[in-house]
């Protein structure tokens, strides 16, 4: 389904607990790399937010390992991992500008986020979900990579199959995946 369909998907991890009926969405997580494909669901979030009164945070994950390369033994310079942050700050201020300039009475917060993981971005997503207290993702299938044959990237694919709250996964148009 999520493979095939042009659809958005919403993927729910099995529970072990009964499901309560009244489901409602307070505090949702939005990850961007500030790319087109990763930012096609802003419109997706944005409505679930405003049918909910829901907090967006959207976050921006500064990905360490990938930033340093095979030679990062030895750390990265404080200033190179300041330029990153600004990088993902800016991406979040033009994300939150658009966010409030059509929806201005929704609470959208912020936030750049390291990871030092191996896995990567879906690692540093994974570490933010598991400090806090969110009811479901909204993302985008692919970031910037945009691997034109693949299905779903590389991000989405760990997050659904690591976090535990849901999942609502837009599917990059046709066009785009050419």
């Amino acid at each position: 389904m999520i493979y095939q369909g042009d659809l958005p998907v919403l993927v729910v991890p099995s529970f072990d607990q009964p499901i309560e009926t009244d489901i409602g969405y307070s505090r949702l997580l939005f990850p961007t790399d500030g790319s087109k494909n990763s930012d096609i669901a802003i419109e997706h979030v944005i409505e679930i937010a405003k049918h909910f009164d829901a907090v967006i945070h959207v976050v921006n994950v500064v990905d360490l390992q990938a930033a340093g390369g095979v030679f990062n033994a030895g750390g990265l310079e404080n200033t190179f991992v300041k330029r990153l942050e600004t990088a993902g700050k800016n991406v979040l201020d033009s994300v939150e500008a658009e966010i409030t300039e059509t929806t201005p009475e929704l609470d959208v917060e912020p936030v750049v986020v390291h990871t030092s993981s191996f896995e990567g971005v879906a690692a540093g997503i994974r570490e933010y979900v598991s400090e806090h207290d969110f009811d479901l993702i909204v993302m985008g299938s692919h970031g910037r990579s945009n691997i034109k044959r693949q299905l779903i990237g590389s991000v989405a694919s760990t997050v659904l199959r690591t976090v535990d709250i849901p999942v609502l996964v837009i599917k990059r148009p046709a066009q785009q995946a050419q």
